[in-house]
C-alpha cells in the first residue's frame, strides 16, 4: 500500500507553491503560522499541513531544537530582556543571544518553548530552498530591468503588460493597483512639494515611482542616475513617493466630485509634522482643498495626510 501511494504521490517539485512554501522554513516556523488565512491552502491546492508532511517524509524539513524554538518565539528585545534578568550582556547578533541563554540556563529555557513544535529545513532542504529562491530573483531582476526600460522610453502600456504578466505568475498572484493611465499621470504631475526639483531630478525621480508602483522597488538607489542628489530633506524614496501620492490624490478628488460630495476633510496621521497637524479635523470645500500631498510638510518621510470625504456633505 506504501509502494502504491508513493507513485500516486503528488509531485511537488514542479509546483512553485511548495518551493515557495518550503523556503519559509529557512527560518524555524509552526505550522500555525500558515494557518491564520485559507492563503497557503489555496496557492498549494491542499492543507498546508499534508505539504508539511511530504517535507518530512522526504527529510527535507526537521523538528526544530531548542535554539530553533527560541529563534522563533521570541523577538530580539525580548531575548534581551531575558539576558538582563539573569545579568548577562545583551549585545551580539540574536543566535549569539540565544546560545548565551541555552549555555546558561538550558532548563528554564526549555520551559519556556515547552509544547511547542516548530520545524526548519535540513540542508538538503536549505539547498533546495535557495536554489528556488536565486532562480526567482533572477527571474525578477530580468523583469525589473524590462519595465525600467520600458518607463525610460515613455512605453507605460508596454511596462504595465510587463508588470501584470510577472505578477499573474506569482504564487500570490496579484494584479496592481493601477493601468497605464495612471502610470502615464506619474509622469506628467509636479506637485507643490516637489517644486524646488529641476526636471531632471524629477524625470529620475517618475522612473523611481513607476518602479514601485508596477513592481513594488523599494530601493530608490537601484534606479537613480549615478551621482543622484535631491540636496532636500526628503530621500530619494520619499520623494517617489510623493508623486504616487499625488496622482491617488488627485484621482481620489475628481471621484469624490463626481459622486456629488461638496465638502471634504483631510486625514492626518498622529506623527505628522507640525505643518500637516494644522490641517486635522478641518472641513474643506470640495473645490478648496488643500493640495496633498502637503506643500508645507517638513516630514523626511513625506506628507501622509489623505483624503476623505466629509459624510455629511453627500
Amino acid at each position: 500500500m506504501k509502494f502504491l501511494d508513493r507513485l500516486k504521490r503528488f509531485n511537488w517539485k514542479t509546483s512553485p507553491a511548495h518551493l515557495f512554501f518550503l523556503s519559509r522554513f529557512i527560518h524555524p516556523h509552526t505550522l500555525n503560522d500558515f494557518m491564520k488565512d485559507d492563503g497557503w491552502e489555496t496557492v498549494l491546492k491542499e492543507p498546508p499541513k499534508k505539504a508539511l508532511d511530504r517535507f518530512l517524509d522526504e527529510g527535507l524539513i526537521r523538528p526544530s531544537g531548542l535554539h530553533g524554538k527560541l529563534d522563533h518565539e521570541f523577538k530580539l528585545p525580548a531575548l534581551k530582556t531575558l539576558l538582563k534578568d539573569r545579568t548577562l550582556k545583551v549585545s551580539g547578533k540574536k543566535e549569539d543571544l540565544i546560545e548565551r541563554l541555552i549555555e546558561l540556563d538550558a532548563p528554564g529555557m526549555e520551559k519556556l518553548v515547552k509544547g511547542q513544535l516548530v520545524f526548519e529545513c535540513t540542508e538538503r532542504g536549505l539547498e533546495r530552498s535557495k536554489s528556488y529562491l536565486d532562480e526567482e530573483k533572477k527571474k525578477k531582476t530580468a523583469v525589473e530591468m524590462q519595465v525600467f526600460q520600458a518607463l525610460q522610453n515613455h512605453e507605460f502600456d508596454k511596462a504595465c503588460q510587463i508588470a501584470n504578466s510577472y505578477h499573474k505568475q506569482e504564487v500570490f498572484s496579484s494584479e496592481i493597483g493601477c493601468d497605464s493611465t495612471f502610470i502615464k499621470s506619474i509622469f506628467v504631475v509636479k506637485p507643490k512639494i516637489l517644486k524646488k526639483f529641476n526636471d531632471h531630478q524629477l524625470n529620475a525621480l517618475r522612473i523611481v515611482a513607476g518602479m514601485m508602483q508596477l513592481l513594488y522597488c523599494r530601493k530608490a538607489s537601484d534606479w537613480l542616475p549615478s551621482g543622484f542628489n535631491l540636496d532636500s530633506h526628503l530621500k530619494a524614496e520619499s520623494a517617489a513617493r510623493m508623486l504616487i501620492f499625488h496622482c491617488y490624490y488627485l484621482k481620489n478628488l475628481n471621484g469624490l466630485k463626481g459622486s456629488g460630495f461638496k465638502k471634504a476633510k483631510i486625514f492626518v496621521v498622529e506623527d505628522s509634522c507640525e505643518h500637516c497637524k494644522k490641517l486635522k479635523d478641518k472641513t474643506y470645500a470640495i473645490n478648496k482643498v488643500p493640495e496633498l500631498p502637503f506643500e508645507e510638510c517638513t516630514c523626511e518621510m513625506g506628507c501622509r495626510c489623505l483624503l476623505s470625504a466629509d459624510s455629511n456633505s453627500g
